[in-house]
């Protein structure tokens, strides 16, 4: 079902696992979560694109009991918070090294499970998919270190569905750690096999109590990125038997960045700890408690067609608009909207790319619900290929300039040119900021 609400579209069955529909106790203890692509130059065969940057790009994952904080969604008070977190990274180039599947035999499994669904049923397409990120690869010694970037997924879907993002980032030089957000994601693999998958608590018709939900989630997810970055600090300083990140995190160059509830989750999470210099929301609504708040830090929103426009006579989208339009307007620091006609909401994902591959796994969903979403309805959609320089374009341009203090084209007020003509860029100074004679507001196309 697709909930129309206040703030946003929620898109419940983009589970594209759907694995939100199982128990809770899937044990897996017989799979290796980390099986690797390996044989022939992989990443040639990937659906992704190529990240850019001049860094190849590593993988490793990491697990973490929050030991101060109790487990919300079981009924056991015992119940501690755990956590799954992926991170991509800058690395030196690697022969010989294992790429990343897009999805774990682990996960696929889970999903063969959750569906009562014999795993010879189900094609290995995703687990010999390859990423271009490599398993454990070593650090690039290029910089003593390097930025930090957490990402936060989107609401019932996995940080592996913006592995787009994530490689063109660590590409470009920052380490960017994806948080699995436990029992609101589609599924959590911890080390020992078990498999969290969502919680049934989210599952109600009942918009008002759902949105709460969504809040109530939010909080929880500000504040596994603050335990993270903590925990970073331990990895950082070398208490991690793999030591690949050892001493190589400018702690003091934190960003943070999400897709959809990912999005608010940023937005939380800024307004909570001051540790996270700048965020980037991409395209969703604000569930958050703090809506009367205003960030202190820079902050940018990347919008899609129907939630930057308005152009949508649904009640519950201009509210979602005038609910951004107040609250970036009492950002304190710079404040950026970047519209790209064309997109919807999954172009801010990997869906458009990894569609194929679905259904070549041949997984029972709705494709041509999919497709629709990717669209958005939109009589003249954008390539993806193109959404996604865009989007990856402007996120590193805005983190490049709070982050490491490199100036760029694109975030000029009044540039030359305008690089991509689709994309409609306000500006807005913050009140604390009186160094620029630029106007208050400037919108360009």
């Amino acid at each position: 079902m697709i909930f129309l609400l206040n703030n946003y579209l929620i898109p419940w069955t983009l589970s594209l696992l759907m694995v939100c529909i199982t128990s809770l106790g899937v044990n897996l203890t017989d799979i290796d979560i980390t099986q690797p692509v390996n044989g022939i130059n992989s990443a040639q065969l990937s659906p992704l694109p190529k990240p850019s940057g001049d860094y190849s790009v590593g993988t490793v994952s990491y697990y973490f009991v929050d030991s101060n904080r109790e487990e919300i969604y079981t009924p056991d008070p015992n119940d501690r918070r755990e956590l799954m977190v992926r991170v991509w990274y800058p690395s030196e180039k690697v022969s010989g090294g294992n790429f990343a599947p897009y999805l774990s035999k682990a996960l696929i499994k889970a999903i063969a499970l959750s569906w009562d669904t014999s795993t010879e049923d189900l094609s290995d397409s995703f687990t010999t998919t390859p990423t271009h990120s490599i398993i454990n690869a070593p650090i690039a010694q290029t910089k003593s270190n390097y930025p930090v970037l957490l990402f936060s997924h989107g609401f019932g879907i996995l940080p592996e569905f913006n592995t787009i993002n994530v490689e063109e980032l660590a590409s470009q030089g920052y380490v960017v750690v994806s948080i699995n957000h436990t029992y609101d994601s589609a599924a959590s693999i911890f080390p020992n096999g078990r498999v969290i998958t969502q919680s049934p608590v989210f599952y109600t018709d009942e918009k008002s109590k759902f949105i709460e939900l969504l809040k109530q989630s939010v909080e929880v997810r500000a504040k596994d990125a603050s335990f993270i970055l903590d925990k970073l600090i331990d990895i950082n300083a070398g208490e991690n038997p793999s030591g690949i990140l050892t001493g190589k995190l400018d702690l003091d160059r934190v960003g943070m960045l999400g897709h959809s509830l990912g999005g608010a989750t940023t937005v939380q999470t800024l307004l909570q700890d001051k540790r996270f210099k700048a965020g980037v929301h991409l395209d969703g609504g604000l569930f958050i408690n703090g809506i009367n708040k205003s960030l202190s830090q820079p902050f940018m929103f990347m919008n899609s067609e129907l939630l930057g426009t308005g152009n949508s006579l649904n009640p519950d989208f201009q509210e979602a608009i005038e609910l951004q339009k107040t609250f970036f307007q009492h950002l304190q620091s710079d404040a950026y909207k970047v519209l790209i006609n064309g997109t919807g909401h999954f172009y801010f994902n990997d869906l458009p790319f990894i569609l194929p591959e679905l259904k070549n796994a041949k997984l029972p969903l709705p494709f041509t619900q999919f497709e629709n979403w990717v669209a958005a309805d939109n009589s003249n959609p954008i390539n993806p290929d193109r959404a996604i320089k865009i989007i990856n374009d402007y996120t590193v341009a805005f983190f490049n300039k709070y982050l490491n203090h490199e100036k760029s084209s694109l975030l000029k007020i009044k540039p030359s040119s305008l690089t991509y003509p689709e994309v409609i860029f306000e500006f807005r100074k913050g009140e604390d900021v009186t160094s620029t004679h630029y106007p208050s507001s400037v919108t360009f196309r």
